[in-house]
């Protein structure tokens, strides 16, 4: 099901063609599993919300999303 996977460079541009299930296959296909860590107590859940630049306030959420989600990522 993966042969067709193309190089690296090209991934997202095939990725977009992609239905659900083919996505999904080729997530299986790299990661064992996604763990999401949960908030540290007194943390606020969104803390870009009040950021008015939307480039500053993307850069902040994953920033945060970084700090909270590990990848186990066969090999």
């Amino acid at each position: 099901m993966l042969g067709d996977i193309p190089p690296s460079e090209r991934v997202r541009d095939a990725w977009e063609s992609w239905n659900i299930d083919r996505r999904r296959a080729a997530i299986r296909a790299v990661l064992n599993t996604i763990v999401i860590h949960p908030l540290a107590p007194g943390a606020a859940p969104n803390p870009a919300s009040r950021l008015k630049d939307p480039a500053e306030r993307q850069e902040r959420i994953i920033a945060m999303l970084r700090q909270r989600v590990d990848f186990d990522w066969r090999v």
